[in-house]
């Protein structure tokens, strides 16, 4: 399989074989399965590694297999959706997610959501007006955060906390 550098900068979804879709679902299930088997051990580790180490997790080890897993799923999306979604996808949807929810476990069920509808709105938007759908979905995302930011429930400034004087 050979690429061109426009393929790997914004890739090809069209052009996905029936085994690349079937190899990413199998890489996609076990990288569930692992967050699932080892969830407070990643969280444990997302926190505080030396705490992780200190209570009996072998950090080195889950390390390893997180960043394998990450690079293969890279490897295998790199000549599918390129590097510039790859890398919205990879960051945008959490830092969405983020912005409206507390916990590590709220951040990862609502990033996927997040990313897929984001995802979907951004497939239809180019089929319907006839636009490139990679670049489209990270400009999607981009407005996304964007909204997501101004919205934000975090970013809320509290009268009571700086001393405002409301009218009665």
């Amino acid at each position: 399989m050979g690429y061109d550098a426009s393929a790997l900068m914004f890739g090809s979804v069209l052009s996905l074989y029936r085994e690349e879709i079937y190899g990413l679902a199998l890489i996609m299930l076990l990288v569930i399965g692992f967050v699932i088997v080892f969830y407070k051990e990643i969280s444990s580790m997302i926190f505080h590694m030396k705490i992780a180490e200190i209570s009996g997790i072998k950090t080195r080890p889950m390390m390893y297999v997180l960043l394998f897993m990450i690079a293969l799923m890279v490897a295998l999306t790199m000549p599918i959706v390129g590097g510039l979604l790859l890398y919205v996808w990879l960051v945008t949807p959490a830092t969405i997610a983020y912005q409206f929810f507390g916990t590590l476990k709220q951040m990862m069920i609502a990033s996927p959501i997040i990313a897929g509808n984001i995802s979907l709105f951004g497939t239809w938007l180019a089929f319907t007006f006839n636009l490139p759908i990679a670049p489209l979905s990270a400009v999607l995302f981009a407005f996304g955060f964007l909204v997501a930011v101004i919205i934000s429930p975090k970013r809320k400034i509290s009268r009571e906390k700086y001393g405002a004087v409301q009218k009665e």
